[in-house]
């Protein structure tokens, strides 16, 4: 039993040194706003969990009474504390596709090289590519959504993009080249090549 109760205050300890551990980060770097929902969802997580490793041992405590007295004390208007929401993950999410500065942060502490035989280097260098890429695929989206081009992904229609004058010559190499390095990025060696069929294979790999 108390190593039950230790455990769980162990837990709020543990959550709450979390919390003040990455409020000395977010000061310590300057407060920069694209950390903001990363530290958000931090605390958001730490406070939630410490929440509810502190009900748990309320819940179980070996005197009933007291157990429920503490309760009231420390909860009296119920559990304040939620998990983040959907929506703060989707922004966290966005961020991180779209090369923000705390994305650059984390990558600073890793070794990523720009070379296609690395496979960080490939990931780095695909996520690069699709993200120049990213306006060319929007305007075609918006064609596409415009009953301009058929319904189907921006690399399927690029070819037909170009014929229209919505993309230029260079778009369109910019796009096959973003895809081809995709493609790469989620090929695997388990299996020999074109074995799951042409159709998964980049139309310009022979």
């Amino acid at each position: 039993r108390k190593e039950r109760i230790s455990a769980r205050l162990g837990d709020v300890m543990s959550y709450l040194y979390m919390a003040c551990a990455s409020l000395k980060f977010y000061e310590k770097n300057d407060k920069h706003t694209s950390n903001e929902p990363f530290i958000q969802w931090t605390l958001e997580h730490c406070l939630y969990n410490a929440q509810a490793a502190l009900l748990e041992t309320l819940n179980n405590f070996p005197a009933k009474t007291l157990g429920k007295v503490l309760k009231f004390l420390l909860f009296p208007y119920g559990k304040p504390f939620n998990k983040p929401s959907d929506k703060l993950e989707r922004q966290i999410a966005h961020n991180l596709l779209n090369g923000s500065e705390t994305r650059d942060m984390f990558k600073a502490m890793c070794y990523i090289p720009d070379d296609l035989t690395d496979p960080m280097g490939r990931v780095e260098m695909a996520f690069k590519a699709n993200l120049a890429v990213a306006p060319v695929k929007a305007r075609i989206s918006q064609a596409i959504r415009a009953h301009k081009l058929p319904k189907a992904s921006p690399t399927k229609v690029a070819a037909k993009a170009l014929e229209f004058g919505i993309i230029t010559q260079a778009e369109f190499e910019q796009l096959n080249h973003a895809a081809k390095l995709a493609h790469e990025v989620i090929q695997v060696d388990e299996f020999a090549p074109f074995e799951l069929g042409r159709k998964n294979a980049h139309p310009d790999w022979s």
